[in-house]
């Protein structure tokens, strides 16, 4: 394993780089032709806070900002893949418009996530009464809906994104 740890360190020092930064209009944006370089990874960079973790990063704020949840949260349900593909969409989304300078939540954008917020402020108003078994059951067969919806939501702000001009 050993010999992964040159790539796990370029990793690691690449997610807090964008785990770090906070929203801001750089000389260069970001090209969404490489979205994929920027996308959410919200469990590896939840691992970022975890004691096991070498210097463990502490700052919350920035996490929670792109992801709507605490990381101890997200890592405790880590088993929840829906939960987690939601909030990397959460993160892609976050991360590109950081990169590019622009806040998705003013006031009639067509990037802001509504279904996401409701879904994530239903969860954080009582973090303790959520678990995998929850999570999945909220965004499994029987709630398929939701998921869907937040989905299609995420889609159409990627495409808004696509189209917009600085």
């Amino acid at each position: 394993m050993h010999e992964l740890n040159p790539l796990v360190r370029a990793g690691i020092s690449f997610r807090k780089r964008i785990l770090q930064v906070p929203i801001q209009r750089p000389e260069a944006a970001v090209d969404i032709g490489t979205i994929s370089d920027y996308s959410g990874m919200a469990l590896a960079d939840a691992s970022l806070f975890q004691p096991f973790f070498p210097s463990p990063l502490v700052d919350v704020q920035l996490y929670q900002a792109r992801y709507g949840f605490h990381p101890n949260f997200v890592w405790e349900n880590q088993t929840s893949t829906k939960f987690l593909e939601i909030l990397d969409w959460q993160g892609a989304l976050k991360t590109v418009c950081n990169a590019n300078g622009i806040d998705p939540n003013t006031p009639g954008s067509d990037l802001r996530q509504r279904r996401f917020e409701a879904f994530a402020s239903r969860i954080s108003s009582n973090q303790s009464l959520w678990n995998v078994e929850s999570l999945n059951s909220n965004l499994g067969e029987n709630r398929e809906k939701l998921y869907t919806e937040i989905r299609k939501e995420h889609n159409e702000a990627m495409s808004a994104l696509r189209s917009y001009k600085r």
